[in-house]
């Protein structure tokens, strides 16, 4: 007897709500409807015959590819005319089971080999067969249903056998595998003699292997292979947890809150311009970076049908990135799309954000396009190992003007600038040549590390690479990147630690510690989009500036302070990019300060140390950036001992001031006493005095924070404190009912 209810996604309420819009012609159903009305007259290749076909005909495309949006339409169609237009029921049903027949063609008889290409193709077949059997469960045959389970049965068994990555849950392949095992399980309960067994295989799957791994190194979302596979394995395992719920009630996005989190770094982790995603992981040529419609949808679809409080903010997310750029298949646009749900603006949201579990840190300005962005990276080699498809860039940093960029994911952007020559050339640095220098990182020459100079793939087990002290001040941001070195196989690389800190609203101020065995050559490279400008020093901090520009206007610069004996070599890469090398050989422990500006005003900077003479108490080192146009000046003071737990309780500098200024020190000792804060001002030069005993308190982070006058008035910290996270950990809220309206309220 036919079931009357799908397992999968489609409870009774949100198809109550499909249906409502159907009979109101939404123009998303309209356009759907008109795909279906064409598959049902259209012919269907088997997967041995011609792989693309016009429509409305269809044939299997790349793997199987092509069949799964006409399945999803199909199955969409038929449960939203079920029971109110016979005729289109029966077409739809129809034409789904003979799309499912072609899915499901006998090995023998010229069927898709589920080895081939190690199992790639289960994330088509096999989730487009399971989902298809359940959408499309009443109206199909005997034979059918006969049929298609035999076929996904073969699928699960040989990759419970042998696919690729089978037991490594972050990867694409991985993905699609276990949606496919879950979503036959749940979707064929009771038609297939191995769905019991299948599902409480996928269940010891999820508590063994898929959660603490999530758990472990999703948290705060990302996806290690980069963006061009992120968007279908993130939704991917997103609709795993999602059916998990709505066919056996089971909380598993409680567990790990993928959805939320997923949603949360694709708003943090796209430019301020909506044209990019951050490019980290594997980029090939020709591809489009934009952050994906089809996701930022689904992801807040899953989130409201959840009834999670975070979904209003990521639909309105969801709707700029449409707006920018829509990818969405029609059946997409109707399912994971409704107008009449309520947004909530994500532009509220703060300016900052930490995935803890990859190791990422989002930072920006403001939420306008013409933002500055950056996004930093501090964490272990999460991919499934196998997949070789993470980069190697821990420590790296990537900053953006609005649209364009000053320093570039070199591993993303060439291939996309140089097209498969490009491609090529990333490839044979990773996996050819595997001397991993396309990062703006630290590298030092060392002939024992086989990735010479370059970084391993450390996993978590091997290496506690985390990003630490992160914490969002309003005027600034600051997090460091600790234990980087355990990311190298050098026997002559001691530590490595970075602290960036991010003065609002255009300054990233970039302060290294490094540590050698040896007077090896080392440097820290900085990736640009195009060769940069040098610029003479000016004033009495010597350094190298490089200012880069696009169409003839600046629009950032890069500015090295530290060490004072480097040399800056520049080479030309594929696609006009330029890597600038600061090489040193010191031996022993070394300080690295770099400020780089993301906007077309390039401030005069001061160097700040005891060396330069400008420090007189206290082991800190840092930097005085002159506001640009009237804007406020940025004192920065960093304890400059390499022992990473180390604090300065005192610091005597002076300072030059152009106008107000916000003082920070960073990595303040706590005191319960505070500190005091005093100034001596002489002609034009102001000397700050801190010491224990006061009323200045320090964040939690350790920072201190305080405003001084050009003519030496100390005042309270311009910033204000961070605000709380109120919501984003909150309980679900009741699910959406349907209304006439469509809408939730």
């Amino acid at each position: 007897m036919a079931r009357p209810a799908a397992r999968l996604f489609l409870t009774p309420t949100l198809v109550a709500r499909l249906k409502a819009r159907a009979a109101e012609s939404d123009p998303a159903w309209t356009q759907l409807k008109l795909k279906c009305d064409g598959y049902a007259a259209g012919a269907i290749n088997p997967p041995s015959a011609a792989a693309y076909s016009k429509f409305p005909n269809i044939g299997p495309g790349y793997q199987g590819e092509e069949y799964l949006p006409p399945i999803m339409s199909l199955g969409l169609c038929y449960r939203v005319v079920a029971g109110s237009d016979a005729a289109a029921e029966q077409a739809y049903g129809s034409a789904g089971g003979r799309l499912l027949d072609a899915m499901s063609t006998p090995v023998d008889s010229g069927g898709q080999l589920p080895s081939t290409d190690s199992g790639y193709g289960i994330r088509n077949y096999g989730v487009g067969m399971a989902i298809g059997f359940d959408w499309l469960h009443p109206a199909l045959s005997a034979a059918t249903r006969s049929r298609v389970i035999t076929s996904l049965n073969l699928w699960i068994d040989w990759y419970d056998r042998a696919g690729f990555i089978r037991n490594q849950p972050i990867g694409n392949y991985f993905a699609g595998y276990f949606l496919t095992k879950l979503a036959t399980a749940l979707g064929t309960e009771g038609d297939n003699p191995k769905a019991e067994a299948y599902f409480a295989g996928v269940s010891q799957m999820w508590e063994n292997l898929v959660k603490p791994a999530f758990v472990r190194s999703m948290a705060g979302g990302g996806w290690p292979e980069g963006w061009i596979y992120g968007p279908r394995a993130v939704r991917g395992m997103v609709d795993a947890l999602w059916a998990a719920k709505t066919a056996k009630n089971l909380d598993w996005m409680l567990d790990v809150p993928l959805a939320r989190d997923q949603a949360n770094y694709g708003t943090y982790f796209t430019w301020p311009s909506l044209e990019q995603m951050d490019d980290q992981g594997t980029v090939r040529a020709g591809t489009n970076l934009a952050p994906s419609a089809s996701l930022a949808g689904a992801l807040a679809t899953a989130l409201g049908e959840l009834g999670h409080p975070s979904a209003a903010t990521a639909r309105a997310f969801a709707a700029d990135v449409i707006a920018a750029s829509d990818n969405r298949a029609p059946w997409e646009k109707f399912l994971y799309w409704d107008p009449a749900l309520v947004a909530k603006p994500y532009q509220d949201k703060e300016l900052s954000y930490l995935a803890p579990g990859p190791g990422h840190v989002a930072m920006r300005s403001s939420w306008k396009a013409d933002a500055a962005w950056a996004a930093f990276s501090s964490g272990t080699y999460i991919n499934a190992p196998d997949s070789g498809e993470q980069m190697f860039n821990q420590g790296s940093l990537s900053v953006v003007n609005g649209r364009a960029p000053v320093l570039v994911n070199a591993t993303g952007w060439i291939p996309r600038v140089a097209g498969p020559a490009g491609e090529k050339f990333v490839y044979d640095d990773s996996w050819g040549k595997k001397s991993r220098a396309l990062y703006n990182t630290f590298f030092v020459s060392d002939p024992s590390n086989p990735f010479n100079p370059g970084q391993s793939s450390a996993p978590p087990d091997k290496a506690q690479t985390h990003v630490e002290r992160y914490e969002d001040w309003g005027g600034f941001v600051r997090a460091r990147g600790a234990r980087i070195e355990q990311m190298y196989r050098s026997t002559l690389l001691r530590a490595f630690t970075r602290d960036l800190v991010f003065f609002r609203p255009s300054t990233f101020v970039v302060f290294d510690r490094t540590s050698v065995t040896g007077s090896p050559d080392q440097w820290m490279a900085f990736h640009t989009p195009s060769a940069p400008a040098a610029v003479p020093s000016s004033g009495t901090t010597t350094a190298s500036r490089f200012d880069i520009s696009k169409d003839g206007s600046i629009t950032g610069s890069i500015r090295m302070l530290l060490p004072r004996n480097a040399s800056v070599q520049s080479v030309s890469l594929p696609g006009g990019v330029t890597r600038l090398e600061e090489h040193s050989s010191l031996a022993g422990d070394q300080e690295w300060l770099t400020v780089i500006s993301a906007s077309r005003d390039v401030p005069e900077q001061v160097r700040l140390s005891a060396s330069d003479g400008n420090v007189s108490a206290g082991n800190v080192i840092g930097v005085h950036v002159h506001g640009p146009r009237n804007q406020r000046n940025q004192v920065l003071l960093f304890a400059a001992d390499h022992a990473t737990t180390a604090t300065t309780d005192v610091a005597r500098y002076t300072v030059t001031q152009t106008g107000d200024a916000d003082h920070v020190l960073i990595d303040v000792a706590p005191s319960t006493n505070g500190y005091s804060v005093t100034t001596t001002a002489k002609g034009n030069e102001i000397t700050v005095d801190v010491k224990p005993g006061g009323s200045a308190t320090t964040t939690p982070g350790g920072a201190l924070c305080y405003s001084v006058s050009p003519t030496g008035t100390v005042g309270p910290c311009a910033f204000s404190p961070p605000r709380t996270r109120s919501t984003e950990n909150a309980a679900p809220e009741p699910a959406p009912q349907p209304s006439a309206s469509g809408c939730d309220g």
